[in-house]
């Protein structure tokens, strides 16, 4: 059996670096479209007031928590930090429930944003999945840790937003 090129495991981490942070630029975007759009959106007693209050809480973070800067290289043995423009928001709490609507059209935007967002995190899912199977990153288990809750939060997010999806279909179910 020949040996792999070390350059191309190398490459491999590196590409897959870059496609996981593409996504997640993808993602923040996507969030704060959907936080624009309902920010818009009306309702009575202020509820969207204090849902927006308690989403753009639990949607920010301490950049300067420790979980956010392991220190991981893509293409060279030496270590680095992850670059600040690309620090991980910790989706823990995050939510992504919809406030009382009362435009139809805003809230077929909104939804059509989530799929979106839904998508994006399939996406990081795999990329994530890849990146986890170079071989150069299961050998560095703080860069492999990294990884690795970054792929857990996807996959929280992910069943949030399936769970979310039931949700809606069942009230919209009921409703008629």
């Amino acid at each position: 059996m020949s040996a792999i090129n070390p350059m191309h495991k190398d490459t491999e981490r590196a590409f897959a670096l870059q496609k996981y942070l593409l996504l997640h630029s993808q993602h923040d975007a996507l969030q704060k479209h959907i936080t624009a759009a309902t920010s818009t959106i009306q309702s009575p007693a202020g509820s969207t007031e204090r849902w927006e209050r308690h989403r753009n809480a639990s949607i920010s973070s301490d950049s300067s928590s420790s979980d956010n800067e392991l220190p991981f290289s893509p293409i060279s043995p030496t270590t680095t930090r992850v670059p600040t423009a690309f620090q991980y928001v910790h989706r823990d709490n995050r939510t992504n429930s919809l406030p009382p609507v009362a435009d139809e059209s805003k809230a077929g935007e909104i939804e059509d944003t989530e799929m979106k967002l839904k998508n994006v995190n399939l996406q990081i899912k795999t990329t994530l999945t890849d990146l986890l199977n170079c071989e150069s990153v299961r050998g560095d288990k703080r860069y492999r840790m990294w990884v690795q809750t970054r792929l857990m939060d996807t996959e929280k997010e992910l069943r949030g937003s399936r769970a979310r999806s039931c949700e809606r279909r069942r009230s919209g179910d009921f409703s008629e």
